[in-house]
């Protein structure tokens, strides 16, 4: 049974998918050497739509369109070379010309503004998937429901179009979607079948989640951009060539049915009936048996309590800490080690009666009862107390007290630690801490410590003054969010020198995000701090706001290459991207074009109307070419009402033709100036490389030669260079406009 079988009859695709032994043994050509002298057909395709189009660990192209478009290819003649991306960029990639041919898609009424579509590659049915735990019996059930889709998928199309209502949450492709689904950041997707299905087998299993409802059975395609009809009648043709059998081997690695049965409605409930009886009668076995090991262990403990006597004396008396009993009401000490007395200072244990030199103020022995009470209603209790001997000696003590059962009386037994030595070094330690907090919030620089997980662990106060955020906005947070994405990989590397290398290191400029949403420039420095075992805990860096310098350096660059009337690039950094295009165009082999445009009729305007509007009508016309450019393409000004456009890739002549034109055509349209109309036309004179020069120079002087010939012919139109040009005995002109 063919694909187009499975489908036609509605049976879902199976969740095993791929076919383990077919991806191990089929070889992955992903892209298909060169043939001399064809043009190799470019598919794009999306990176992460398994089984359909993927790309496996090698970053080679799999799946069964994969290996549709290698079949195409061979029956076209063309090599295939395939582009695999997320799915938006996928179908930019055909739109602007980076590829020829999607791979497959759903036609919409959208992407028929941009697309034209090829015959049926094969149905594909689409459905709504929740998790297996939620409570949905229809659509109506999920629109308190955050549902994910693909970004720039037809699913998307159809849930914004069908069910404008539901809170939809966009992935960049179907395996990100599907992995929040099974991390559990969202409770339903909408995708294709088959790839529903096998990226559920991949990061869970398919009963993890369900199909609740069909949304649509649409057709998938192929695309091309629209008026390439030959290759769209090509292709239809190879379609129209397979037979079943041919898909039917084309796909089988890949694809199968498989019926999927549903449980009768009476199941759930009846092993819900099943299941409560065997957890009653369970749950009786477990109270027989836990009544016997009580049994058991009464018997135990109590054979256990009469040694605890015992032992409890030989560790009392041998304990290398304060231990006393009391009574539980009175708090009068009925026993002590040996320990107790040597802290207080007695030669036995009637001495401990005065109770009063257990305190220094500010305790007191009515603190003493009230801690007692604690533990009588309580529980057991912990606290710091400051005593003192009857020598007068004071001493910290951590102190511990619990009721204890000794020979069938409950008494409350005491456990003292001296910890003198270490409140001492608290209080030193504090000392220090404030000294330095004082340091730090005082300061004008950042101060700033971060773990070696990338947290911040600690601002100063100054960073809210700073940057804007509340200082509790910002610790315990990520230090990525704050930094530039541009400096973040820079950031990184200086965080790994610091970590790796243990020592001191600074001088790393990068731009952190204030509050209001613009950047500042900061430079820090970073120290490691050691643990115990010599590895690094964490870090402490200082940051200097260095924008006013940043931006110093900025206008000071910007004023050397641009020009300040137009703000288009001045003869200095023209000539540097018209360099920079030439070098290229030699080591790729590509084309490239050099245009020298001067305004017609500017110098009456000048005249008539003064600089001011001569100003306004430069900086409109180079608004207006500008327009005219793609982003790679470079117009720059070389003075008075001469201009340059660099366009450093073309396919043929024509092109430069066509943007020449295009200009022309703006620039005659009629300025709007100061209340006046003002109109002006140009001169355009076009070499090409390698045509006409493999240097800059060249390239200027002919097509400066190219311009003047314009203007000797009538001016207002576009040529380009040509050899009989320099036979019209005005040669010797100075051209070396960019020298």
């Amino acid at each position: 049974m063919s694909l187009q079988q499975i489908m036609a009859k509605n049976l879902p695709i199976s969740p095993i998918l791929v076919l383990a032994m077919a991806l191990w043994f089929t070889p992955c050509h992903g892209q298909v050497d060169p043939v001399p002298g064809v043009e190799p057909l470019i598919v794009s395709q999306d990176h992460a739509w398994p089984p359909f189009a993927f790309e496996d660990r090698e970053g080679n192209p799999r799946g069964v369109l994969v290996e549709l478009w290698q079949e195409i290819g061979l029956r076209l003649g063309r090599p295939v070379e395939f582009r695999l991306v997320d799915w938006p960029e996928s179908i930019a990639q055909v739109r602007d010309g980076r590829a020829q041919v999607h791979g497959g898609l759903i036609p919409s009424p959208e992407r028929s503004g941009f697309f034209d579509f090829s015959t049926e590659l094969m149905p594909l049915e689409t459905f709504m998937f929740v998790h297996s735990g939620f409570m949905a019996m229809n659509l109506a059930d999920l629109h308190d429901t955050t549902v994910g889709v693909t970004e720039g998928s037809f699913e998307a199309e159809f849930m914004v179009r069908e069910h404008p209502d539901m809170s939809l949450r966009y992935f960049p492709n179907n395996e990100h979607m599907i992995q929040a689904a099974v991390g559990g950041e969202i409770r339903a997707f909408v995708a294709d079948y088959p790839v529903a299905l096998y990226l559920l087998d991949r990061h869970a299993t398919p009963a993890d989640f369900r199909a609740l409802q069909r949304l649509y059975r649409q057709p998938l395609v192929a695309a091309v951009p629209p008026g390439d009809a030959e290759l769209l009648q090509a292709i239809d043709t190879v379609l129209a060539g397979f037979d079943e059998e041919e898909l039917r081997r084309l796909q089988q690695r890949w694809l199968r049915s498989e019926k999927v049965e549903v449980l009768p409605v009476w199941v759930l409930p009846a092993t819900a009936a099943v299941l409560i009886i065997a957890l009653l009668a369970l749950f009786s076995l477990m109270m027989y048996r836990q009544r016997c090991r009580l049994v058991r262990e009464v018997a135990e403990r109590t054979a256990d309590l009469r040694a605890s006597e015992a032992k409890f004396r030989v560790l009392f008396e041998s304990a290398a800490v304060s231990v006393m009993v009391h009574d539980r009401y009175t708090c009068e000490v009925i026993d002590a080690n040996k320990r107790a007395l040597e802290s207080y200072g007695v030669a036995d244990k009637s001495s401990l009666h005065e109770m009063d030199i257990w305190a220094e103020p500010p305790y007191s022995f009515a603190d003493v009862q009230r801690w007692f009470s604690r533990v009588r209603q309580e529980g057991p209790q912990r606290f710091e107390w400051m005593s003192r001997s009857v020598t007068g000696e004071v001493f910290w003590e951590d102190v511990s007290l619990q009721e204890v059962a000794l020979r069938g009386v409950t008494r409350i037994v005491s456990t003292s630690v001296d910890i003198t030595e270490r409140k001492e070094l608290e209080d030193k330690l504090r000392a220090s801490e404030e000294k330095f907090r004082a340091i730090v919030e005082n300061a004008n620089d950042i101060i700033y410590s971060v773990s070696t997980s990338g947290i911040l662990t600690y601002v100063s106060p100054n960073w809210a003054e700073k940057l804007g955020h509340d200082i509790h906005e910002v610790i315990g947070q990520p230090f990525d969010p704050f930094v530039h994405p541009d400096d973040l990989s820079k950031c990184y590397e200086f965080i790994r020198l610091v970590l790796d290398t243990k020592v001191k290191h600074g001088g790393i400029e990068y731009r952190v995000r204030h509050k209001d949403g613009g950047w500042h420039w900061h430079v820090t420095n970073a120290s490691p701090v050691l643990d115990a075992e010599g590895e690094v805990a964490y870090f402490i860096g200082i940051a200097r706001d260095i924008t006013e310098r940043k931006e110093l350096e900025e206008r000071m660059m910007r004023m050397a290459h641009y020009d300040p009337l137009t703000n288009l690039p001045n003869r200095i950094l023209f000539s540097d991207r018209a360099e920079q295009a030439v070098n290229l165009a030699k080591r790729s082999g590509s084309r490239m074009a050099f245009m020298l445009l001067d305004l017609d009729k500017f110098k009456p305007v000048n005249d008539e109307y003064g600089h001011a509007v001569g100003d306004l009508l430069l900086q409109e016309a180079a608004q207006r070419m500008k327009a005219c450019l793609r982003a790679s393409d470079t117009v720059g000004r070389i003075g008075g009402d001469e201009f340059v456009v660099l366009l450093p890739v073309i396919e043929r002549e024509q092109d430069a033709l066509q943007v020449a034109e295009k200009i022309r055509e703006a620039l005659v349209r009629p300025f709007r100036i100061g209340g006046r109309v003002l109109t002006i036309s140009c001169s355009v004179g076009i070499a090409l490389y390698p045509e006409h020069g493999d240097s800059v120079i060249e390239l200027s002087k002919h097509a400066d030669y190219a311009m003047y010939f314009v203007k000797k012919q009538g001016r207002n139109a576009c040529l380009i260079f040509q050899d009989e040009m320099l036979d019209d005995g005005w040669q010797e002109r100075d051209t070396t406009r960019l020298e």
